[in-house]
C-alpha cells in the first residue's frame, strides 16, 4: 500500500469543512452588540422626531388652508 498525501489531505480538508459547518455561530462581543443596539435606539428616536414633526406640519398646513380660505 503506498501513501498518498494528496487523498490524506482531501479527507481531512472534508472532516474540518463538516466540523466548521457543524460548529456554533462566531459570538459577537458585547462591545459591538451594545454599539448596534444604541445606533438602533438612536433611529427609533429620529423616526419619533421625524413622526412629531410630520404631525405639527399637518396642522399647520391645515391652519393656512383656514387661513387663505378666509381671504
Amino acid at each position: 500500500m503506498r501513501f498518498r498525501p494528496k487523498k490524506l489531505v482531501k479527507k481531512l480538508g472534508k472532516a474540518g469543512a463538516k466540523a466548521a459547518m457543524s460548529a456554533s455561530p462566531i459570538p459577537i462581543p458585547d462591545s459591538i452588540k451594545d454599539t448596534i443596539t444604541g445606533e438602533v435606539n438612536k433611529i427609533g428616536e429620529v423616526l419619533e422626531t421625524v413622526k412629531n414633526i410630520e404631525e405639527q406640519l399637518e396642522v399647520l398646513i391645515e391652519l393656512l388652508e383656514l387661513a387663505t380660505e378666509k381671504e
